[in-house]
């Protein structure tokens, strides 16, 4: 739904909030977050800022998308399926998924 707002913040959000990072808007993804494009009948197509007739990838298309048109200079995503890696490499930017090792040591309590 369109007039669907979250009640608080994820985990990682928060955790960049205390850092001193401003949050400043969220970016489109496909429904479910389970296709390798960036549509949904909320908010429509997210199209590749370097050729609109291409996709910009998904499920995090909107981002990658973002961060190619200068937009941001920072995205936050999650990666088990290339979620992150391809729209990157769609969109000429780079996505880095860590090693979940890596992840582990550095989480906090």
């Amino acid at each position: 739904m369109r007039q669907n707002m979250s009640r608080g913040n994820a985990v990682a959000t928060q955790r960049l909030i205390d850092a001193g990072a401003v949050i400043f808007g969220k970016t489109n993804v496909p429904l479910l977050l389970a296709d390798w494009q960036s549509f949904n009948e909320i908010y429509g197509t997210t199209n590749n800022p370097w050729d609109l007739t291409k996709t910009p990838g998904g499920s995090s298309g909107g981002s990658s998308a973002a961060l190619a048109a200068g937009l941001t200079a920072l995205e936050l995503g999650s990666d088990i399926g290339a979620s992150i890696r391809n729209p990157a490499h769609y969109c000429g930017v780079m996505g880095h998924k860590p090693t979940w090792a890596s992840c582990r040591r550095g989480a906090r309590p």
